[in-house]
This record gives structure tokens, sequence and C-alpha cells, in this order.
């Protein structure tokens, strides 16, 4: 647990110690909507609808983000379902889950299934209100919903859709009312009644007001906010600071503002864990039960994560998030912490370093924090005295803290501080003088330090320091002899002079990671074996600039080079590369906690499991440092925090208290387009009855076959990182992974029945496997419906038909013509034989006398 940097980390320049036995929240705050625009910057109020998406009213519009994309709303007076005035006073969402929305100039209800708005009461129709600026809206235990307008509460007949007078001030105005479990009202007014209870069974009020001489009554008769808690009613005063009263006694306590722009408090709020919050006008604050405090949070100049001035309101949505809207600042955004905490020169913290850029990290022995920067200088986070010490060179004093960046701090087995710096040689702190010893190269000394770029520094089981000793290779130091010996490529056969890091292993091997090549000594030789990267073996080493070398827990030795990560293999001599996607393969340095390697990178942050080779990244987005992470600079202590340090800071968190996101989020279907245009209009003439969020079954014309989806996961805590999944049935065999995009798009699709389905997840990686469909049939053309096939089909054998039977008339009428004609030629045939016939008897008989005669 990081229960010093806890305790101790606070955000007031004159605090040294936070005295809180109970744990204020860290508040670090992010501009959500900063590629966005609202409607207006001065905001008025905010909630959360039953869907997930947060609205946001201010004085000209009204914003819905969906956690994608902000829908603003105004009012259009030729629309009588748009939003009924553009000033937003107040919202409210009843049990029912609709958005109630409460302006200068009427109320009206969200129509989700419509996009639009349904007027209660405007200018044009009070229905019944005295006054159409309501300024606060709720519900009592029996569903009546109770709006204040003007100087009276009004209750919403929902039979006549009529207001009607519940109580009313004698003067001013109401700001905001309450209603406890009694089901008794409590009403803040704008001055002249201040603050009044009314027992609505026995319509009986009590009136409580300011009286400057006596301290029991309330501060300041302007009430702005009311809440309940813990038993009491707490008042928010403008001018006059929190109040409190106690539900059973009556009993008033007031709370001093410490100043005099504290007293004019703007609102209240109890959040999902209990807390009760405030803000006025000068920030924001928590009360702390324990010692009947308020704790404050202040707008830093150097802080661009600290709260913006001009607080309104604070929220906290469902999945814990923190929201702030300000007069003249936007939207506010603290997501829940991963837990990990950024120590920088940010002097608006107490625990902050000289410097940014933190490359060297050790503990002493008194468990104080040794933190070097790579421009001079080591800041020393004593725990004990609760103040930092800072050590930078002096030339004016030869025992100050050598020249140069600090590239290693070392604790050796006496409990020395060592300091390897990039043009001090190597130093060490005696502690009772208060002093720093240099060693630096002496170009006539051989036996002197090689080189006074010194990068890394170990020790053996010898006592001896191994000193790297940049572009020199590295030396053995016999502390008591003060003799350096050198191991260099030429004599010892390192693998390169340009060496960056030195490590003993379980079994005393000493391994060196340099700029070309990894080497390693076994114990009482004096040369190295050098294990370099073969392009044509994947068993070699994946790159030859080694930038970093550990061993874990289970004796085995990782390598972190610019190309990944390495497993050394003793059994075989050998190595296994690791590439699944870490934040990035220049591998900067590794530790080892809770069963995971960790591995910093100029990118961010990797957690590693080396059993199931599961990765899991970490970035700016879960409050690591930007710029990413330098190489070497890290240190784990005996808390079991891990220290990673980068280009703007120190990164330090506890593996085992990280926190991770396990809400399943909700996936909408939030746009349809055909052809590329959006559809926002419903009913007749457009394809959607509805909102496509809320609608089932989609039916198309054959030639509405373009469509594009948009989809979103309701997950609000870093939702840059929910990631999407969807397919067509009917069309796609498998899921498309699209990563954090959430838009699909296809072309010319045929018709039938097909069902949309999208995925998503949040930002942990958690899913929705449910996710949202929607049902899509679209249409056959004209001619290819099935009445028309009939009529076709009708029409095709019916011509069929009667060409059948004309052809068969006319065959039959062709062979009775074919008839008549064979039996005229027939008929011309026996005609004609019979002439025939009778010539020849004719013939026959001239012939026959001719004979006769002749033989007469």
């Amino acid at each position: 647990m990081l229960k010093k940097g806890i305790i101790l980390f606070i955000f007031l320049t004159f605090i040294l110690w936070l005295p809180l036995s109970g744990q204020v929240p860290i508040m670090r705050f992010t501009d959500p909507l900063k590629d966005k625009s609202l409607s207006s910057d001065i905001t008025t109020s905010i909630t959360q609808d039953s869907s997930g998406f947060i609205w946001v009213g201010t004085i000209d519009g009204l914003n819905c983000f969906n956690g994608d994309k902000i829908n603003q709303y105004k009012y259009n007076i030729n629309d009588s379902t748009s939003l009924v005035n553009n000033t937003i006073n107040t919202m409210f969402v009843d049990r029912s889950g609709r958005l109630w929305v409460g302006t200068m100039l009427g109320v009206c209800i969200y129509n989700k299934n419509y996009d639009n708005f349904i007027t209660i009461a405007s200018e044009k129709d009070f229905a019944g209100l005295g006054s159409t600026q309501i300024t606060s809206i709720n519900q009592n235990k029996n569903g009546d919903i109770l709006i204040s307008a003007g100087n009276s509460i009004y209750s919403f007949n929902k039979t006549s859709r009529l207001f009607e007078l519940v109580f009313k001030v004698p003067a001013g105005n109401i700001n905001k009312f309450i209603i406890d479990e009694n089901n008794n009202l409590w009403i803040g007014t704008s001055d002249e009644e201040g603050l009044i209870y009314y027992n609505v069974s026995e319509d009986k009020e009590t009136a409580f007001l300011y009286s400057e001489t006596d301290k029991n009554t309330i501060s300041n008769n302007n009430i702005r906010d009311l809440d309940i808690f813990e038993n009491r009613i707490w008042i928010a005063t403008y001018g006059g600071g929190i109040n409190a009263i106690d539900l059973k006694t009556f009993e008033i306590k007031r709370y001093p503002p410490p100043d005099q722009y504290a007293g004019y408090i703007t609102s209240t709020y109890v959040d999902n864990k209990n807390n009760l919050w405030t803000c006025d006008h000068t920030g924001l604050k928590i009360y702390d039960k324990e010692n009947d405090y308020f704790f404050g949070y202040y707008p830093l100049e150097a802080d661009d994560q600290s709260i913006k001035s001009s607080i309104v309101e604070i929220y906290q949505d469902r999945q814990g998030n923190y929201w702030t809207i300000h007069a003249s600042g936007g939207i506010g955004l603290r997501t829940t912490p991963k837990g990990f905490l950024k120590y920088d020169k940010n002097p608006n913290n107490y625990w902050h370093t000289s410097s940014n850029n933190t490359t060297a990290i050790e503990f002493d022995a008194k468990g104080n924090w040794w933190i070097g920067n790579g421009f001079n200088g080591i800041d020393i986070f004593d725990w004990n005295y609760g103040y930092i010490r800072t050590y930078n060179d002096d030339p004016s004093n030869p025992f100050s803290l050598g020249q140069g960046g600090i590239l290693d701090i070392f604790k050796d087995k006496n409990g020395t501080m060592w300091i390897g710096t990039n043009i001090g040689g190597l130093q060490y702190y005696n502690e009772n003088e208060d002093r720093f010893y240099s060693y630096l190269n002496d170009p006539e000394n051989l036996n002197s330090i090689a080189s006074n770029d010194i990068r890394s520094i170990v020790q053996d089981k010898e006592g001896n320091l191994w000193v790297v000793a940049h572009g020199k290779g590295i030396d053995q130091f016999n502390i008591d002899e003060g003799i350096f010996h050198h191991y260099t490529n030429a004599k010892n056969k390192l693998a390169n002079d340009w060496a960056f890091q030195a490590l003993f292993d379980s079994e005393e091997n000493l391994w060196v990671a340099t700029a070309w090549g990894l080497s390693k000594l076994h114990e009482g030789s004096d040369t190295f074996e050098s294990f370099y990267n073969l392009p044509s073996d994947t068993n070699s080493i994946s790159h030859n600039q080694v930038n970093f070398l550990f061993e874990d827990s289970k004796k085995q030795l990782w390598i972190g080079t610019s190309g990944g990560l390495n497993k050394y293999i003793p059994e075989t001599n050998n190595f296994i590369r690791y590439n699944p996607g870490f934040t990035s393969n220049n591998i900067s340095a590794i530790q080892e906690s809770e069963g995971f390697i960790w591995i910093s990178t100029p990118k961010g942050i990797s957690r590693f499991n080396s059993e199931t080779e599961e990765v899991y990244n970490f970035d700016e987005k879960d409050g690591l440092l930007e710029g990413g992470y330098h190489a070497r600079s890290v240190a784990r202590n005996g808390e079991n925090n891990i220290f990673f340090g980068g280009i703007e800071g120190l990164t330090v968190f506890n593996p085992g208290e990280i926190i991770f996101n396990t809400k399943i989020p909700d996936v909408f279907i939030t746009g349809l387009q055909v052809y590329y245009e959006p559809v926002n209009t419903y009913g007749k003439g457009s394809v959607l009855n509805k909102q496509i969020t809320y609608t089932d079954k989609l039916t198309l014309k054959h030639n509405q076959n373009v469509l594009s989806f948009e989809f979103i996961s309701n997950n609000l805590v870093n939702f840059e990182k929910n990631m999407y999944k969807y397919k067509l049935e009917g069309l796609d065999k498998d899921w498309i992974d699209i990563g954090n995009e959430n838009k699909a798009t296809y072309s010319h699709l045929q018709p039938g029945k097909y069902t949309f389905k999208v995925i998503a997840s949040n930002n942990d990686n958690v899913w929705n496997e449910t996710g949202a469909s929607l049902q899509i049939r679209i249409l056959n053309p004209w001619y290819l419906k099935w009445w028309f096939k009939i009529i076709i089909g009708i029409i095709t054998i019916s011509t069929i038909f009667l060409m059948y039977h004309l052809r068969t008339a006319s065959l039959q009428k062709r062979n009775k013509w074919l008839a008549l004609k064979v039996d005229e030629r027939t008929q011309k045939l026996f005609t004609k034989n019979e002439l025939l016939k009778k010539r020849t008897n004719e013939l026959n008989s001239t012939n026959k006398m001719l004979e006769i005669r002749h033989n007469v």
C-alpha cells in the first residue's frame, strides 16, 4: 500500500501533513469534451439519464453526451417539440426514468423515443403555475412530481396535466427545496424568508432566519442549495458558508468559511459513497465526518489537472466518476484512479521534485526515497521528518554532489549510497558528514576509474563494486584498495564498450547490457561470452541494443532491448522472444510483482503474464506520465511499490492495488445513415418510427441498401479505450473487430433478412457479449415481389394457352382448307379422269369401227 505517499500527498503548499484520520480522495480532473463543443461553456446543471447518458444544461441550450458525441438541443419557435427555453436552471430524472428540464420560461420532459420534448408549462401556457421560472424539481414518496417556480411549490397532476399549489412563501423566491423521509418540505429562499420547514400532513411551517445577535441561527438568509446527510439538513448559504440542522433537535451548527469568498456556497451534493461535497467561489470541499470539518480542493495555475475555477456543481455518475460544471469553464471529469501516483516538480504538491526528468530511484536504509534527475540533482523524500532534501552540484563546494545528470543510485550492503552521473564519475554519500566524495578518471593513473560517464553500479558477493563506464567497458572496484580493474571489449571480449547496465544473477554470473550485444562473465572467468542478434536465428536475442536486465523470483533472466523482450534459456544458451503487444517494443525497464512482469517503455507501462503471454497496457489516460519512461529508471521498495521514472516525473504504484473497471457496459446503436445521409426524423416519410436506439426492427426499400450504423459503449471511464466488434448476420460469418472505432457501413445489400449485432467492451477489456441488435428487412423491388411473380405466371400461362389455342385453331383451319383443296383437286381429277375414260371409250369405239371397216 502507498501508505506514506498517500498520507502525505496533499494539494496546498502551506500544508505539511494532512491531519485526517480518514482518507480524502485524490481529485485529478481532465476535460472530457476537449475536442467537442457544448452549446455554451457557461454550464448550469448536470445529470445522468436512465440510459447512462450525461446531460449538461447551459445558459444557451441543453447537451447530451453519449460517450462519443454531444447532441445539442435548443428552443425553436417553429417546432412545438423543441426545448421550451434555452436557459436551463435545473434537471431531474424521476423514478420512471423521465428527464424533466426546468428553464427560465417553463418546464418540459424529454421524449427519448422521438428525441424531442413534451412541453408541460411555458410562456404560452402556464399550466397552473404562477411563474415559469423553474428553480427546483423533486419527487415525493407518493411518486408525485413537485416543482418550485417563483415563490411557490406545485404538484403535477398527471391526469389533468396541470400544476396544483402546494406551498407559497410570503416573499422572495424559492431557490431549492428537498423532501425528507416523512414527505415534508425543506425550502431555501433567496433572502427574505431564509429556510422554511413545511410539515405537509400538519400544514405547519417553521422558519429559520439569520440573526446577527444569535449564533444559533442560520448564518445567511440566501439559501442556494439543500441536502440531507447524516440525519442533518445541510444548508448552502450564499455569503454565510455551510450550516447544518439536526433533524431531531433542530439545533443549528455553522461552519465558518476560511475566507469571505469561500462563504458563497453554490451547491451541496451527497455522492454514491455517502460523501458530502460543497462548491463555492474558491473551490471544492469534502466533509470529513470524523473531524467535523471541510477539506478543500482549489484551482492551481501550475496544475492543469487541479479543479477549474468558478465551480457550480459536482455530480457523480453511476460508475463513480465525478463531473464538475463551471460558470465559465465548461466541464471537468475525475474518473476512478487506477492507482498510479505521480510525483513531479509541481510546487503545489508538498512532496515534489526539483526536476521532472527522473532518471534514477533508490531507497536508503531508512526507507527514504532518493530521486535522481537527468539535469543534476537528487531529491530525498525524508519520510521520518516529513521534508525534502535536495542536493545539487556546487562548484564552490568540493564535497557537494558532482556534476552531471544522475544515471544510477545504488545502496551497497553496508547501506552506503553510491551515485553514477554522466560527467561526474562515481560518487558516494557520507551520511555522518553530509558530504559527497567522487572518483574521477585520471588519465595518468591506470588504476583510476575508466570513465566519468557512469551508467550502472552493482556489487558482488565479495563486496566489490562493478561500475559500468560508458564507452570504456566495465570496472571492478575494490572499495578498500581504491583500485579499479578494467574490463573491455579488446581485453576481455565484452560485447561492446558502450555498456548500459550490469547485473549479477543468482548464480553470481555477471551480465552486461551494451549498445551492441549482451555479455556474460562466468564466476571466476576474465573473458565474456557474448550474445548478438542473428537475423537468420529466431533463437538469438531480438535486438543488439540491450537496455535493461532483470532476474525474477523464479531466477529467470529477462532482457529488454530496443526490439522487444527476451528471456534467457540457460539449458540451451539461447533466448525466447516476446512481442505480445506492449506499449512499445523499445523496453525501458522491468520489474516483477503479484506474479506479473511489469515493463516500462517510452509509451507507457505494460503488465505481462509470462505464462499466458497476456498483456495489459496502461497509458496517460490511466494516470501515467506523458512522454514515457527512461531506460533503467526503476525501483521497488519493501512495501511492494514499483517506481518508474520518466521525462515528466515519477510514477509510483502498488500492483496489488491497481483498480480495474469490472462493470459490464451497456451497448447502444445510436445512429443510422441511409446512403450516407443521417436519419434524424421519425414517423411518416422516415424509415424510423422512433430513435434507432429504441428500435428493434427496421424495414427498408430495395434502394435503401447502403447502411451505416453508429454505436457506443456507455462506459465513461477512459471511454477512448472502449472497443467494438460487429457483424451482420445473413452476410458476415465472423465478428469484425474495429478497435475503438464505433461505426460500421454496408453497401448494396441484397433484399432479404439480416440482423445487425454489435458488442463492446469498457476501458479494461470487460465485454458485453450480448450487446445490441437490430433486425433488418430489405424488401424486394416491385418486379420481384410474389404477387408480381404470380401475375407474370398467370400471364405467361395464359399467353401460352392462347398461343396454343390460336395455333390449334389455325392448324385446324388450315387442315380444313387443305382438305377442301384436296377435295377440289380430287373432284377435278375425277372429272378429268371421267372425261379421259369417256374419251378412251370413244377412241376404243372408233378403233373397233375402223377395225371392222378394215376387215370388211
